[in-house]
């Protein structure tokens, strides 16, 4: 009863401070009276403004992605309590990634020998247990930049890369479609179905014991570019991804890769979706980079897994190699016939971090720093070094391309570390790789671009860039909505030779001199048949245009025949069947097929 008294009383003195300040409103000077209003409504857009964009950079923020649970104080905890010590081992699980490949009859005439060159050259030195290839393994472009069209010589291209190399019989080939190869349905109808069969779509592959999830996200039907640019998971394409990671976590899967071609910024889906089931990183491309704005598109999502963009095959040629080390997922994106590649297994870096995934307290109760190294030609050395050190500590080779080095990592338990390591090969190719690590749970942030592009909606972005455009056409208008016309100017322009005037409604300004107004309110109010003539008045005035060009567009297009076309734009039609003649299989809807 208390509290029911006191919020009425607030009410009360509220509605009495509202009425105080309308009535005060009411005894303004007009202009005043305007000039509250506008600061009034100033004051709601910035608040408005600002609330978008505070909630806008919170979303960006990876801080708060998987907090510091228990998961990232466990190293602290007893020895007996955590996993047994990371020892130098070779319990490790390669595998390669790549992308956007774009094989084309018309473009880049290198991309095919490349990928033939890389399924033969790497896959012999790195012997990757599984290669991922996600998406627009052909351009599907005509000459026409904008042209969209299915050629069997791109499918033939990507087909003899993998069949002259034998490169399935070396390794697990996983390859999924992409929005250039979203015609596939059509492709599969035109008979060329042995020449594409090797599409995984939405598969799930368990290996060792790791499984390997697929995503395919094209449209069904898919529109020609760019209107299948977002890919689409409906609620039983999401119910069957559930089904696979059920049958995953059965299997007793120790590890979950998820891959495919889009983003998940740029698929729509149901709530909760594709972000809220997966449960280890997330392989993908098509966004190329964006022309060469975000070059690492990393970042962590808000449920806690890591999400990986590759930059394309198509123009930058670039590979990922990953690994599985004890549990941890580590990568490093390199380019073509870069050689040595070196990929740190253990300390992983930092910013990758996965805490609730990965066991990731096994770093801190690790023996070895561990390092992969792969050339075409012999390795001679690799060197480690911890926060800048002046002294370079040489790496003991145990087998194949595994580096160690003893360490102590109870010297780096607070804060961040950078961590270098160099390796050299008999031909003297040198490289070298660096990155930040920790061990109590510190990490620094992904740049702003790839925040952008992997965390938000795509779709959203679209939606706000439109609310713009026509905010900026619209809002002119509004203003001037709600500014007296009668005190604003008509016109300016020469209404004397040689005298430049302002023309208001009420009057004119001419070379200092006030002229009082009284036709310029007749002309104001007839000023499209004045100036214009009959035609303009009644087209614009009364917007009357569009139904008179609507009606003509009808004649128009009512009247035409085939031969109002071009030759070879020209339709051409089957000849007509009796009804009794179509078979039972036949679609009375599908339209004519061109010959």
């Amino acid at each position: 009863m208390k509290a029911s008294a006191t919020k009425m009383r607030y009410l009360t003195t509220g509605y009495a401070v509202v009425n105080q300040w309308i009535c005060c409103m009411d005894r303004m000077p007009p202009l005043l009276k305007m000039l509250t209003k506008l600061t009034i409504a100033l004051i709601l857009v910035v608040y408005i403004v600002s609330t978008f964009f505070a909630l806008f950079f919170d979303h960006l923020n990876t801080a708060h992605d998987f907090g510091h649970s228990a998961l990232l104080l466990l190293w602290r905890a007893p020895q007996a309590a955590i996993a047994a010590p990371m020892v130098a081992t070779v319990r490790r699980r390669v595998q390669n990634q790549i992308s956007d490949l774009h094989l084309s009859v018309h473009f880049g005439p290198k991309r095919a020998p490349d990928l033939e060159q890389f399924c033969k050259e790497y896959i012999d030195i790195m012997k990757p247990s599984v290669v991922l290839a996600t998406g627009d393994l052909t351009d599907a472009r005509t000459r026409d930049p904008m042209g969209s069209r299915v050629f069997e010589e791109e499918w033939l291209m990507y087909w003899n890369a993998l069949n002259k190399t034998n490169v399935t019989a070396k390794t697990i080939w996983l390859d999924i479609k992409g929005n250039h190869d979203a015609d596939l349905v059509r492709v599969v109808e035109e008979g060329l179905h042995e020449v594409v069969s090797r599409i995984s779509i939405s598969n799930s592959v368990l290996w060792l014991w790791y499984n390997f999830i697929g995503v395919d996200a094209c449209l069904d039907p898919s529109p020609k570019r760019p209107f299948n640019f977002i890919g689409l998971l409906n609620d039983k394409d999401i119910s069957r991804i559930t089904q696979m990671k059920a049958a995953a976590r059965q299997e007793h899967s120790n590890y979950t890769i998820w891959f495919g071609h889009y983003p998940t910024s740029s698929i729509a889906m149901p709530s909760p979706g594709l972000r809220e089931l997966i449960n280890g990183p997330y392989l993908c491309g098509h966004y190329h980079t964006v022309g060469g704005l975000v070059n690492h598109m990393y970042s962590t999502q808000p449920t806690g897994y890591l999400e990986l963009e590759l930059s394309d095959w198509k123009d930058l040629r670039t590979i990922r190699l990953g690994a599985i080390d004890h549990g941890l997922f580590t990568f490093i994106d390199f380019k073509f016939h870069e050689w040595p590649v070196i990929l740190v297994t253990n300390p992983k870096n930092s910013l990758y971090s996965m805490p609730n995934i990965e066991p990731w307290h096994r770093i801190a109760n690790s023996t070895h720093i561990r390092a992969l190294v792969f050339s075409k030609s012999k390795v001679s050395s690799v060197e480690v070094r911890i926060d800048d050190s002046d002294k370079w500590l040489e790496m003991t080779h145990i087998s194949g391309p595994l580096y160690v080095h003893k360490w102590q990592p109870n010297e780096y338990e607070e804060g961040l570390h950078w961590i270098e390591v160099t390796a050299i090969d008999v031909d003297d190719n040198r490289r070298t790789v660096r990155h930040q690590f920790s061990l109590d749970g510190s990490k620094g942030d992904f740049p702003f671009g790839a925040r952008l592009m992997l965390r938000t909606d795509n779709r959203v972005i679209g939606y706000l860039l439109f609310g713009l455009a026509v905010s900026i056409c619209v809002l002119p208008f509004l203003i001037l909505r709600f500014l007296p016309i009668s005190k604003g100017p008509w016109f300016v322009g020469y209404v004397l030779d040689d005298y430049i005037g302002i023309s208001f409604v009420w009057g004119m300004l001419i070379d200092g001199s006030y002229l009082p107004g009284g036709i310029t309110y007749v002309l104001f109010s007839l000023n499209f048949y004045f100036a214009y003539g009959l035609l303009a008045y009644v087209l614009g005035m009364f917007t009357t245009w569009s139904y008179i060009v609507y009606i003509v567009l009808w004649k128009v297009s009512v009247s035409l025949s085939a031969q109002s076309f071009p030759e070879p734009m020209r339709p051409k039609y089957r000849k007509a069947k009796d009804f009794d003649e179509i078979s039972e299989h036949s679609s009375l809807t599908r339209p004519p097929i061109r010959k």
